[in-house]
């Protein structure tokens, strides 16, 4: 997360500063460690950017966190979304039960572009976007998708492609 600190020792007080990972996860299905309580009482201007990767995921180019918010910050048009984007021209059934037996064999992909969960960053206006989309997005199985379909088409405009498959390996 990107916010506004002086120094390390305000960093490490502010009990909202969370790690770089997991924050979308509370808007999904799934039930994670971090409280749905925390949506109720996020404030927009307590950060600029939230990045996500999943769990299993080994970061490869240590700089790339340093690379990515100055590239990030001084973006003009601000880019509000970002990772490795998939395009979706047309609605499709997802084969990942396949992968995932415990996901329903039905579950339709509709038209949309959105970035994988290997890695993708929101900014806090986006973030704003999907909090009020929460209900919607815990109906969805496909996290990183849900986040994509329900992010508005204003927020996708300028999206920053990012190669992730270079930048982190699955552990």
């Amino acid at each position: 997360m990107i916010a506004d600190y002086q120094t390390l020792e305000e960093k490490e007080q502010d009990h909202n500063f969370l790690s770089y990972c997991s924050l979308i996860c509370i808007l999904c299905r799934k039930k994670l460690n971090l409280p749905n309580v925390f949506l109720h009482t996020l404030q927009s201007d307590q950060f600029k950017y939230i990045f996500k990767t999943d769990d299993d995921q080994m970061l490869i180019k240590p700089n790339f966190f340093d690379t990515i918010i100055n590239l990030i910050s001084n973006k003009i048009p601000i880019v509000h979304y970002g990772g490795y984007i998939v395009d979706v021209p047309q609605p499709y059934l997802s084969q990942y039960c396949k992968v995932h037996p415990e996901l329903p064999t039905y579950l339709p992909v509709l038209k949309t572009r959105y970035c994988n969960g290997r890695f993708y960053f929101l900014s806090s206006k986006a973030i704003s976007v999907l909090i009020s989309k929460r209900e919607k997005i815990k109906e969805e199985y496909l996290e990183d998708y849900a986040i994509g379909y329900y992010l508005p088409e204003l927020y996708k405009e300028n999206m920053l492609n990012i190669s992730t498959d270079k930048i982190f390996k699955d552990m």
